[in-house]
């Protein structure tokens, strides 16, 4: 297991630090959709899906380091995991929405 430098946790932390959340009506077969966001920038999005199991999307746009850290990381996905549980949220699966993507996530999020 490779350790995070405090200095990315420091990053994460940050993150997580005055987070907002709204709800959100999210694209495809997704339910009671809160997007939680810093300053109107998405960070991530929960939601139950079809199955009635409850995913936590990341938008890597927020920050190179959840798009790469995120993917080749597991201390670092870890610890972002962490800090969402530490926030009292319970879900199934958690991912990380490919670039590609997230443009039509985007789209849906008119935060003032």
């Amino acid at each position: 297991m490779n350790k995070i430098p405090e200095i990315v946790k420091k990053q994460i932390d940050d993150m997580f630090e005055g987070i907002s959340s709204v709800t959100v009506d999210l694209p495809g077969f997704t339910y009671d959709g809160i997007l939680y966001h810093k300053n109107g920038k998405p960070l991530f999005t929960v939601s139950r899906n079809v199955f009635n199991a409850i995913d936590v999307q990341i938008l890597p746009s927020y920050s190179n380091l959840l798009h790469f850290g995120f993917e080749y990381s597991d201390s670092i996905k870890r610890y972002f995991a962490n800090k969402i549980k530490n926030m009292g949220i319970k879900y199934n699966h958690i991912i990380i929405i490919p670039f590609s993507k997230e443009k039509d996530f985007l789209e849906y999020f008119k935060l003032d």
